[in-house]
């Protein structure tokens, strides 16, 4: 069986995401992201929050095949969780330490 390969996105927000809240911010993230590509799309690419670097900035792990949709996706996004909210994608990377760096 061949390994699915995966990309980590880091991504600026304008939203504060505490330690708290991490998990609403997570789930109302995925809503949109679903409302803009797409449940097809959405169930391809299985985006997922790994890591909250500090308050505005998080990593997100999409598949190899996704990231350019979820890219475009977060540059449309403007509302989280009824609070407003954008996203600047800083870097992507193979690896997370890569992406650290």
């Amino acid at each position: 069986m061949i390994r699915e390969k995966h990309r980590y996105i880091l991504v600026e927000s304008g939203a504060k995401i505490d330690e708290r809240s991490a998990g609403a911010f997570s789930d109302a993230l995925y809503k949109e992201l679903l409302e803009c590509i797409g449940s097809l799309s959405y169930h391809k690419i299985r985006p997922k929050v790994i890591k909250i670097v500090n308050a505005n900035t998080f990593i997100l792990k999409t598949s190899l095949y996704g990231c350019g949709s979820v890219v475009a996706a977060l540059a449309l996004i403007k509302k989280v969780g009824g609070t407003d909210a954008y996203f600047y994608t800083l870097k992507t990377s193979g690896t997370i330490r890569a992406l650290l760096k």
